[in-house]
């Protein structure tokens, strides 16, 4: 996944950056990120600041099982974990 459309001037920097999403936060509604570039960093990001990586090469495994779990009917949490298992 990669941040996207973060506008405050002092997030902007994040944008297209690659992260692993580790968990859904139900209280907040964001998803609890890791940024690969300072892996001891954890963000949370609204779903909207959540990019499909694999737009940029749509045949990778990693965007099926995305795409399966978005269409799923599964709850937040466990469609944010599907998006993990890599």
């Amino acid at each position: 996944m990669i941040i996207g459309d973060l506008r405050h001037p002092k997030s902007q920097h994040l944008n297209g950056t690659t992260v692993t999403v580790q968990s859904f936060d139900e209280a907040s509604k964001r998803y609890v990120v890791l940024l690969h570039a300072d892996q001891n960093k954890q963000i949370k990001l609204k779903p909207k600041n959540l990019k499909d990586s694999d737009e940029i090469n749509p045949s990778s495994p990693a965007r099926r099982c995305t795409s399966a779990a978005n269409k799923s009917r599964r709850s937040t949490a466990t469609r944010a974990s599907a998006v993990c298992q890599r």
